[in-house]
């Protein structure tokens, strides 16, 4: 499993990750949606190789300040959740060029996504944003912005 690129768990009633997932170092595409899952363990946030991470469609109610390690990822779904909060330490994914976050519950955003200068697509639908900061909105690559159904 330490070869493996790519692996597909999607609609398998899954409730946790194990922390063990880190000893695939060489993963590059994770796709665990529309599980059970509530928590993102610290090994998933080791594996600095990852380029896809879709885990939409699951329990999560926070992330991981340890997310912002995973430096290469360009996609990260985590749309269909009940997450509350995103870290700072987000703005550490400088090379994400997709973000969704629609669907949860969040009520503001990181200031720290400023430094997303990569992000083309961010997809904050159906929140309980307010206000979206200026420093976010003048990320320069963003070609699509999405973020009606507030409430």
């Amino acid at each position: 499993l330490k070869q493996l690129k790519e692996l597909d768990m999607d609609d398998n009633k899954i409730m946790e990750i194990p922390n063990k997932i880190n000893n695939m170092i060489n993963l590059e595409n994770l796709y665990l949606e529309s599980n059970n899952i509530s928590a993102i363990p610290l090994g998933l946030c080791l594996l600095t190789g990852l380029k896809h991470l879709c885990l939409s469609m699951n329990n999560l109610t926070s992330l991981p300040r340890a997310i912002g390690r995973l430096i290469n990822l360009e996609l990260l779904d985590l749309s269909i959740n009940k997450i509350t909060s995103v870290p700072k330490e987000i703005g550490n994914l400088i090379n994400l060029k997709r973000l969704l976050l629609s669907n949860n519950e969040l009520t503001t955003l990181p200031i720290e996504m400023n430094s997303l200068v990569n992000l083309e697509y961010l997809s904050i639908n159906t929140n309980k944003i307010q206000i979206i900061p200026h420093e976010i909105v003048n990320i320069f690559k963003i070609k699509e912005l999405h973020f009606d159904g507030w409430e």
